[in-house]
């Protein structure tokens, strides 16, 4: 069970009093830095979360990561600044040529699976394919995934993941996902404070590779039993911590300024 707000702002006070110590933040997108939509593509960051998310990119203390299922092209178009890394489609990597033709394949049955069911669509992305059901009936919200899971174990043994997300289900290869990506960017990183935030289960692997390496991970919302170690209500929570990380940051420098000044 994860800890509440209280014990997160605890820990990241002391965290981050570690002066000078580079400070790694991992970011989902939909359902933490913005809510979601029926329609995804009218998911929208705040000029709040914008404004504390370009601070904090300002700070050479600061790396920012958006690790997103979301294609490179979204991502930019909702994150403008040019020193924010964007990690697209769970952190993928290219496609090898055996790659493709599983890719095309399972690209071709979700497809006609999705022709079946009202309210549901397909999102190819350049290494993964995205199920989504938000809008098909309730009623059809289990039958749905049973059928999209069905199809897909048919994939399974070919370095394959199957990603639950929030009434969506992707085909990534497992050389991908937002845990892998973290621990590259962490290996080549040397010592830093790391701190991940994410919504749902697609954010799963990147809170059990934060916490293995000594960092904060936090849920947003509510997604039953989950591996962070701390967990916030809402979106609105989660632009209340960015906001005490920047504050904890320029607390911790204008301590360190003090102490060299006397």
């Amino acid at each position: 069970m994860p800890h509440g707000e209280r014990a997160l702002l605890e820990e990241l006070r002391r965290a981050v009093s570690a002066v000078n110590t580079p400070i790694l933040l991992f970011l989902d997108l939909d359902g933490t830095l913005a809510p979601l939509r029926k329609d995804p593509s009218k998911v929208r960051i705040s000029k709040n979360v914008l404004r504390i998310l370009r601070s904090l990119s300002k700070n050479p203390r600061v790396k920012i990561f958006i690790v997103s299922g979301r294609d490179e092209k979204f991502l930019r178009s909702r994150i403008p600044f040019p020193n924010v890394s964007l990690a697209a489609e769970h952190g993928a990597v290219p496609l090898a040529k055996n790659e493709k033709r599983i890719f095309s394949s399972a690209l071709r049955a979700l497809s006609a699976l999705s022709e079946k069911y009202p309210g549901t669509f397909i999102e190819r992305k350049s290494s993964a394919i995205a199920f989504h059901c938000r809008n098909a009936p309730p009623r059809l919200q289990f039958p749905i995934r049973k059928d999209v899971l069905c199809l897909l174990s048919g994939f399974s043994g070919k370095g394959i993941l199957i990603i639950h997300g929030k009434k969506v289900v992707e085909f990534v290869f497992s050389k991908a996902g937002k845990g892998a990506f973290l621990k590259r960017t962490a290996s080549t990183s040397g010592s830093s404070i790391i701190i991940a935030i994410g919504d749902d289960e697609t954010d799963e692997g990147m809170f059990r590779e934060a916490n293995r390496l000594g960092g904060i991970s936090v849920l947003v919302g509510k997604n039953g039993k989950s591996s962070a170690g701390y967990s916030i209500p809402s979106v609105r929570d989660a632009a209340l911590f960015l906001k005490s990380l920047l504050l904890a940051i320029e607390k911790s420098e204008r301590k360190r300024f003090y102490n060299i000044a006397h």
